[in-house]
């Protein structure tokens, strides 16, 4: 079967932000449910690193996963996401291959993909082992399109939500250690 396609495991919400509010619905997100650990798609290296870098200024604990780190640097990071000392890993598709984590409360797409393979690929990492995963997608009016056929791939309706209330809860995601 497909990971994802109609997992009880997972919820899938879809949320509609406005582009250039997508920084702001995430840490909302974030900081209302405050996942344990949390996997985020970009669509872009670019993308990857930027929103990383933003997350950490926002006193979150990201780091960035892409094809422009070292082998080495790449390890360091999915062992310190895999150990919990990074609570975000926010990554790339291609970067994220083969990542293979038991336990992994929640994904987000921080962009709709252009394939609705990969947004199953991308979903079917939390949910796993009978665990419970939540499977947030965050999605622009330009990316509206898309919509139909990750609805008809799914095979079951979208799932849209409204973003949580501003000021939810305002403990920013940190990890429980560092290394």
């Amino acid at each position: 079967t497909d990971a994802g396609v109609g997992s009880p495991e997972i919820e899938q919400q879809f949320f509609e932000v406005e582009a250039n509010r997508r920084f702001d619905a995430l840490v909302r997100l974030l900081t209302c449910f405050r996942p344990e650990s949390t996997l985020v798609f970009c669509n872009t290296r670019r993308d990857a690193r930027d929103l990383a870098d933003g997350l950490l200024q926002r006193g979150f604990s990201a780091q960035a996963l892409h094809g422009d780190l070292e082998q080495r640097d790449r390890d360091e990071v999915l062992m310190r996401f895999a150990n919990r000392s990074c609570a975000i890993l926010v990554a790339t598709d291609v970067a994220a291959r083969g990542l293979d984590i038991d336990d992994l409360p929640a994904v987000v797409n921080w962009e709709v993909s252009t394939d609705p393979d990969v947004h199953l690929h991308r979903i079917g990492r939390t949910g796993r082992a009978g665990r419970k995963g939540l499977a947030w997608t965050l999605v622009a009016a330009a990316e509206m399109p898309r919509m139909a056929s990750i609805e008809a791939r799914i095979g079951q309706p979208l799932r849209w939500s409204a973003l949580p209330a501003a000021g939810a809860s305002t403990a920013p995601l940190t990890a429980s250690m560092s290394t």
